[in-house]
Protein backbone atom coordinates (compact mmCIF):
# COMPACT_ATOMS: atom_id res chain seq x y z
CA UNK A 1 0.00 0.00 0.00
CA UNK A 2 3.06 2.58 1.13
CA UNK A 3 5.79 0.90 -0.86
CA UNK A 4 8.10 1.52 1.73
CA UNK A 5 10.69 -1.66 2.37
CA UNK A 6 13.23 -0.25 4.78
CA UNK A 7 12.59 -0.20 8.59
CA UNK A 8 12.48 3.51 8.65
CA UNK A 9 8.87 3.54 9.57
CA UNK A 10 9.06 0.74 12.13
CA UNK A 11 11.40 2.52 13.82
CA UNK A 12 10.02 6.15 14.25
CA UNK A 13 6.06 4.14 15.45
CA UNK A 14 8.57 2.47 18.11
CA UNK A 15 7.92 4.62 20.77
CA UNK A 16 4.46 4.92 19.93
CA UNK A 17 3.74 0.84 21.43
CA UNK A 18 2.35 0.05 24.23
CA UNK A 19 0.04 3.13 24.45
CA UNK A 20 3.32 5.56 23.31
CA UNK A 21 6.68 4.76 25.69
CA UNK A 22 4.38 1.87 27.21
CA UNK A 23 2.08 4.16 29.43
CA UNK A 24 -1.09 2.90 28.01
CA UNK A 25 -2.42 5.97 26.75
CA UNK A 26 -2.83 6.43 23.09
CA UNK A 27 -3.20 3.11 21.04
CA UNK A 28 -0.58 2.27 18.68
CA UNK A 29 -2.88 0.89 16.40
CA UNK A 30 -3.91 4.66 15.87
CA UNK A 31 -0.62 6.34 16.36
CA UNK A 32 0.47 3.91 13.26
CA UNK A 33 -2.59 4.68 11.19
CA UNK A 34 -1.99 8.52 11.49
CA UNK A 35 0.86 8.10 10.38
CA UNK A 36 0.26 6.11 7.16
CA UNK A 37 -3.02 9.14 6.94
CA UNK A 38 -0.17 11.58 6.69
CA UNK A 39 2.23 9.64 4.43
CA UNK A 40 -1.11 9.20 2.01
CA UNK A 41 -2.40 12.20 2.49
CA UNK A 42 -1.17 15.13 4.48
CA UNK A 43 0.25 18.38 3.70
CA UNK A 44 3.71 18.75 2.09
CA UNK A 45 5.61 22.26 2.03
CA UNK A 46 3.49 23.77 -1.18
CA UNK A 47 -0.23 22.81 -0.32
CA UNK A 48 -2.46 24.89 1.55
CA UNK A 49 -3.86 24.49 5.01
CA UNK A 50 -7.06 22.63 3.07
CA UNK A 51 -5.16 19.52 2.36
CA UNK A 52 -4.15 19.50 6.37
CA UNK A 53 -8.31 20.33 7.53
CA UNK A 54 -8.78 17.22 5.30
CA UNK A 55 -6.12 15.15 6.70
CA UNK A 56 -7.51 16.39 10.09
CA UNK A 57 -11.05 15.40 9.51
CA UNK A 58 -9.78 11.95 8.31
CA UNK A 59 -8.38 11.11 11.37
CA UNK A 60 -10.85 12.25 13.30
CA UNK A 61 -13.54 9.97 11.68
CA UNK A 62 -11.11 7.08 12.80
CA UNK A 63 -10.63 7.87 15.99
CA UNK A 64 -14.41 8.33 15.87
CA UNK A 65 -14.75 4.89 14.59
CA UNK A 66 -11.84 3.06 16.80
CA UNK A 67 -13.83 4.59 20.07
CA UNK A 68 -17.16 2.95 18.83
CA UNK A 69 -15.78 -0.40 17.37
CA UNK A 70 -13.50 -1.15 20.76
CA UNK A 71 -15.01 1.20 23.44
CA UNK A 72 -11.73 3.09 23.81
CA UNK A 73 -8.70 4.80 22.54
CA UNK A 74 -6.16 3.79 25.23
CA UNK A 75 -4.22 1.20 25.32
CA UNK A 76 -4.44 0.62 29.02
CA UNK A 77 -8.43 0.27 28.33
CA UNK A 78 -7.94 -2.22 25.50
CA UNK A 79 -5.06 -4.37 26.94
CA UNK A 80 -6.80 -5.08 30.34
CA UNK A 81 -3.92 -2.59 32.11
CA UNK A 82 -1.27 -4.33 31.31
CA UNK A 83 1.78 -2.21 32.02
CA UNK A 84 4.05 -2.50 29.00
CA UNK A 85 7.25 -0.97 30.97
CA UNK A 86 7.06 -4.23 33.46
CA UNK A 87 9.16 -7.23 31.58
CA UNK A 88 7.51 -10.04 33.38
CA UNK A 89 3.56 -8.09 32.34
CA UNK A 90 5.49 -7.52 28.92
CA UNK A 91 6.40 -11.10 28.19
CA UNK A 92 3.37 -12.77 29.60
CA UNK A 93 1.22 -10.85 26.90
CA UNK A 94 3.64 -11.24 24.41
CA UNK A 95 2.96 -15.48 24.98
CA UNK A 96 -0.67 -15.24 25.14
CA UNK A 97 -0.17 -14.39 21.83
CA UNK A 98 -1.54 -10.54 22.16
CA UNK A 99 -4.58 -11.19 20.15
CA UNK A 100 -6.73 -8.48 21.06
CA UNK A 101 -3.93 -6.33 19.52
CA UNK A 102 -3.64 -8.32 16.29
CA UNK A 103 -8.00 -8.00 16.27
CA UNK A 104 -7.62 -4.49 16.82
CA UNK A 105 -4.90 -3.64 13.62
CA UNK A 106 -6.27 -6.28 11.05
CA UNK A 107 -9.91 -4.22 11.56
CA UNK A 108 -8.56 -1.19 11.48
CA UNK A 109 -6.56 -1.62 8.73
CA UNK A 110 -9.66 -2.23 6.83
CA UNK A 111 -11.08 0.81 7.89
CA UNK A 112 -7.89 2.65 6.96
CA UNK A 113 -7.85 1.57 3.79
CA UNK A 114 -11.64 2.53 3.27
CA UNK A 115 -10.59 6.17 4.61
CA UNK A 116 -7.42 6.55 2.09
CA UNK A 117 -10.40 6.07 -0.82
Amino acid sequence: MLGVKDDLILKCATGFGGGVGARGSLCGVISGSVMVIGMQKGRGREDDMSVALETYLRCSRLMTWFNDEFGSERCSDLTGGVDFRDPEQLAKYYESGHQKCVEMAGKTAAKLAELLE
